[in-house]
């Protein structure tokens, strides 16, 4: 199913939301297919952000080819989104980022096509050589940025964060757009919907609607993963106990007693994420490669 061209019903006036998908080497073919699929039966073109490094893989090859017939934008999350590229992102120099040259040619020869958006593994700070790589590679958004968010909370809690980083969307670099991941302490993403649960996500998704509505600039950008569309995903791997070392703030990796917070009810999660999906879907939804094209206007 492709996405039908957007009514005209739809005003200025109406905030801008963008749905954004990260995928990972762990996620299953059927379930990447069931979210793009699912998208666009509501209507929706969202922007999938993927590691090159998967397109070498056979069970990957035809559903990431797919994700372009369905509407969607198909944008970077570095080639092997590993905490090697990590480093070199918030670091540099601009010698250690080869990798991401070898992410756009390694797109390029499986789409026939360049990738315009991109986003850091976990939402990591990138350097200043980093945001010069980016458009010298010919990139047009970021969205990496997580402002207000609490490193602690973060994967990389000693590797600084966004939380001074304008909520707006902005210039980073003549070529370059920033449409920071909404964010109020902690992003409106799979692990904080996981965490709060159906109610409280749906509470937390309203605020930053009402911001997106009231100020301009701004923009309703929400992270998921493939498996928070389907109900036919694998089952949840349960909760174990907590221990006293998931207490530990560990250089990569962060606070790992947040992982043993999630919802891990299959039924559950796939019932908050259409719900916020429901919530958000009378607005003007755009991929971030559009946005980014519509203020080089």
């Amino acid at each position: 199913m492709r996405i039908p061209t957007p009514t005209a019903g739809r005003t200025q006036l109406q905030p801008r939301v963008a749905i954004t998908i990260d995928l990972h080497e762990s996620d299953s073919p059927s379930d990447i297919t069931y979210a793009a699929n699912w998208l666009a039966g509501v209507g929706i073109a969202a922007t999938f952000f993927v590691p090159s490094a998967m397109f070498d893989y056979a069970k990957y090859a035809e559903r990431l080819k797919d994700l372009h017939d369905y509407g969607h934008e198909v944008g970077s999350h570095t080639h092997n989104h590993d905490w090697t590229e990590t480093q070199a992102l918030i670091e540099g120099p601009r010698e250690r980022l080869g990798f991401l040259r070898v992410s756009k040619s390694t797109f390029e020869d499986f789409y026939g096509r360049s990738p315009r958006s991109f986003r850091s593994p976990g939402w990591c700070v990138l350097g200043p050589a980093a945001l010069d790589e980016l458009e010298t590679l010919g990139y047009t958004v970021d969205s990496s940025a997580t402002p207000q968010r609490l490193s602690i909370l973060s994967s990389l809690p000693y590797h600084g964060a966004y939380t001074l980083a304008p909520r707006r969307v902005r210039r980073i670099r003549p070529g370059l757009l920033e449409v920071p991941t909404s964010t109020l302490l902690v992003p409106a993403a799979s692990p904080t919907f996981l965490i709060f649960r159906h109610m409280l996500s749906l509470a937390f998704v309203r605020m930053l609607l009402l911001e997106a509505t009231a100020l301009m600039g701004r923009v309703l950008t929400l992270q998921f993963h493939p498996e928070d569309f389907s109900p036919v995903a694998p089952a949840c791997t349960s909760r174990s106990s907590l221990r006293l070392e998931d207490f530990w703030l560990r250089r990569y990796g962060g606070l790992t007693f947040k992982h043993k917070l999630k919802c891990n009810q299959r039924a559950q999660i796939v019932r908050t994420t259409r719900a916020i999906i429901d919530l958000v879907g009378k607005q003007r939804h755009s991929t971030l490669a559009a946005i980014a094209a519509e203020w080089a206007i």
